[in-house]
């Protein structure tokens, strides 16, 4: 069992978790977007800045990220990553891809850096 996320998914052999961050690979439970990003820059209104997401606010920016992200894959109809080629994708179908691949990073950053 999974317990990364609020979802806590039961995962059997070669079956994802429902925030697509975890898989189970011969019974054994791996992150599918580690190492994904190694940084990110946030503009404010006096120019850059630093975003704190503190772990009390982590599940609904969580939730907010895991719908946008869910949106995008249904409407362009697109799931786990490792059965798809982007380069191949139209390029606004290869932009979402990649945007929906964001938000599954910043997912997977938030549970094991602000909500664990």
């Amino acid at each position: 069992q999974c317990l990364l996320c609020p979802n806590q998914c039961v995962l059997s052999p070669g079956q994802w978790g429902l925030c697509k961050a975890r898989k189970n690979i011969r019974g054994k439970l791996y992150s599918m977007v580690y190492g994904r990003i190694a940084t990110a820059h946030v503009e404010s209104d006096g120019g850059p800045g630093l975003l704190w997401i503190n772990h009390d606010d982590g599940l609904q920016w969580y939730s907010a990220l895991n719908q946008a992200r869910l949106a995008i894959e249904q409407q362009y109809r697109f799931g786990p990553s490792e059965t798809l080629n982007p380069d191949e994708f139209p390029p606004k179908r290869r932009t979402a891809f990649h945007r929906s691949q964001f938000y599954l990073a910043i997912q997977s950053l938030l549970l094991d850096h602000v909500m664990h």
